[in-house]
């Protein structure tokens, strides 16, 4: 394994074939993307159901594995221009100012992707691993279709974030 952690994941309820595609997908991230990953292009790339993949960077997040780490970007209502990132949840104000509409907008739960950070190193660099080729572009991981998911309410939950 490249990541030491993703050990702690044999203990739970995936199998070895999800922890190791996720373990290699991981090891073959870009520094320049490392903080903005999204379980659905891991679910893409690697052929692994969608529920899976969340719940599987969910459990990367928790503190005895420390893998990933979550941020709630806020998007324009087009979704194509970022506002602001923020760490919890709760701490997205109800309005926020849009900069490219000049004005003050409510922000709702479609607005919100969820997206996360590779925080931890690789033992090390992998030397002839075959990284998966990009086998499309997947969607935008927005959280008012993310919520309906339970270990999106765990993630939310666990900071007291719902």
């Amino acid at each position: 394994m490249y990541y030491q952690n993703m050990e702690n994941l044999k203990n739970n309820q995936f199998n070895e074939r999800e922890i190791r595609l996720l373990d290699e997908w991981l090891a073959c991230i870009p520094l320049r993307n490392r903080n903005n990953l999204n379980p659905l292009s891991f679910s893409l790339d690697m052929d692994v159901n969608e529920t899976r993949a969340v719940e599987l960077f969910v459990k990367l997040t928790e503190e005895n594995i420390s893998i990933l780490d979550v941020n709630y970007n806020v998007l324009s209502r087009d979704k194509l221009f970022f506002i602001d990132s923020y760490k919890k949840y709760n701490d997205i104000p109800k309005i926020i100012y849009d900069f490219n509409l000049n004005t003050d907008i409510d922000v709702d739960d479609s607005m919100v992707e969820i997206v996360f950070s590779l925080v931890a190193f690789p033992k090390y660099k992998p030397d002839n691993i075959e990284c998966p080729s990009k086998k499309g572009k997947s969607e935008k991981f927005m959280l008012s279709g993310a919520k309906k998911t339970p270990s999106i309410y765990q993630l939310l939950s666990r900071s007291g974030d719902n």
